[in-house]
């Protein structure tokens, strides 16, 4: 049996969620790394890395706020945070994540009743604020997801649209390097992937390859990373 049925047959459904999206984290988890250690020898004048958490503590400090909170609370992006040390200060140039939504297409094909849609833009949105504070002082926002599953299939989904609204209506599927400036107070930064597959349709059909995620990681990173080298040093 392979791993996606031994999961899927699983009797604790909420563990096999969880221990599936740990199996897609690593996935790009590792393409950062890859990158990472790409650019060590391009970049050869300066150190690179991959936090795979951050305190909320320090997230706090680049708003320069008062509020406290717990030593015990982080950030634990799906791909971690990539970073470029430049003059002794870490400049994170890539901020992605990837998730997989609806278990429909599995539910259906063993002849099981449809269960209702997860919550991907509210875990989304969420993470849209954390980039905002990494990223509020610069022209630049290499937050990218990877969106996939047969919840963001259009003709039988409205999660589709909730991402578009979370994203503020900018185009998906395409790679947006900086900031966008929609309205006088209103500007979206980050860039979303999204495709999805009929609930009728084999498991899986939709999902983003790990060349294709590495191919946009690549280009984000190459550009954030120049923009810093250029501002910085």
């Amino acid at each position: 049996m392979s791993q996606s049925d031994i999961l899927r047959h699983s009797t604790h459904q909420h563990v096999a969620k969880n221990i599936e999206s740990k199996f897609q984290d690593d996935n790009i988890l590792n393409i950062s790394y890859e990158l990472t250690e790409k650019y060590k020898l391009h970049y050869s004048n300066y150190e690179f890395g991959v936090d795979k958490k951050i305190p909320i503590h320090i997230l706090k400090e680049m708003y320069d706020s008062d509020v406290e909170v717990s030593d015990k609370s982080y950030l634990k992006p799906d791909g971690g945070l990539s970073w470029i040390r430049i003059k002794g200060i870490k400049r994170y140039y890539l901020f992605p994540e990837q998730k997989r939504q609806g278990t429909n297409d599995k539910r259906l094909s063993e002849g099981k009743q449809k269960q209702s849609q997860g919550n991907a833009s509210e875990r989304i949105a969420d993470k849209l604020c954390v980039a905002r504070l990494i990223y509020g002082d610069e022209d630049i926002c290499p937050f990218i997801v990877f969106l996939q599953g047969c919840d963001f299939y259009e003709l039988e989904s409205r999660i589709p649209d909730r991402i578009k609204r979370t994203f503020n209506f900018t185009e998906p599927n395409v790679i947006h390097y900086e900031w966008l400036r929609l309205q006088k107070h209103n500007s979206v930064g980050g860039s979303y992937f999204m495709r999805g597959h009929s609930m009728h349709d084999v498991p899986g059909s939709s999902d983003w390859s790990k060349q294709e995620m590495y191919e946009i990681m690549d280009k984000i990173s190459r550009y954030s990373i120049e923009y810093y080298i250029k501002k910085y040093e």
